[in-house]
């Protein structure tokens, strides 16, 4: 009977803890999904400049071709994810 006391007795500090992990799991999420709506908006921004570049240069055929500038977007964009000094 003491032991099952005792197991009562640390339930409300289990409970905090995993409402404190909660917590700190949706403030991460909040976060992450902050910096891809501001990886979005960054990669929306240089597919305009992408554009505005291969309007002025005239490229070879094969780097105005849609893979090579979709790679190109995606680097980009994997770049300013996960490079938290941009």
């Amino acid at each position: 009977m003491a032991m099952s006391g005792l197991l009562l007795l640390n339930m409300p500090l289990e409970d905090t803890k995993v409402q404190v992990e909660i917590q700190e799991r949706e403030m991460s999420l909040e976060t992450f999904q902050v910096r891809i709506g501001e990886a979005e908006a960054k990669t929306n921004d240089l597919k305009a400049s992408f554009g505005n570049l291969c309007g002025m240069v005239k490229m070879p055929q094969d780097a105005s071709s849609s893979t090579v500038r979709d790679t190109l977007i995606q680097s980009i964009a994997h770049t300013i994810l996960f490079d938290p000094s941009i």
